[in-house]
């Protein structure tokens, strides 16, 4: 019997963090449907399994419409971070986030 692909989204997956989980996913989930996301460049994968989106997680338009794309996904693993530049208004970026149960 076959089995529909584990579908997951990994927020970040270009940075050391974001590598390390897109890697370790691939290897340990043959079935996986990987989308990782980048903020700059994304990072060469030698796998069909995995395709990379751009995404600024700063822009909650961006953000909405990086959702859109999808009707359904199992898991989504969030390796991004924010260091460096101008303020981001926390209570905004809290409004996006979901409850989890």
């Amino acid at each position: 019997m076959d089995k529909d692909p584990i579908r997951i989204i990994v927020i970040g997956g270009s940075g050391a963090i974001g590598q390390a989980v897109v890697q370790e996913l691939l290897d340990c989930f043959p079935l996986t449907k990987l989308h990782a996301t980048y903020h700059h460049s994304a990072i060469p994968q030698n796998s069909e399994r995995l395709q990379w989106h751009q995404l600024d997680v700063r822009d909650p338009e961006q953000i909405t419409s990086f959702s859109n794309e999808f009707d359904h996904v199992d898991w989504i693993i969030n390796c991004a971070g924010y260091l460096h530049g101008g303020t981001v208004d926390l209570k905004r970026v809290l409004n996006l986030s979901m409850p989890i149960s």
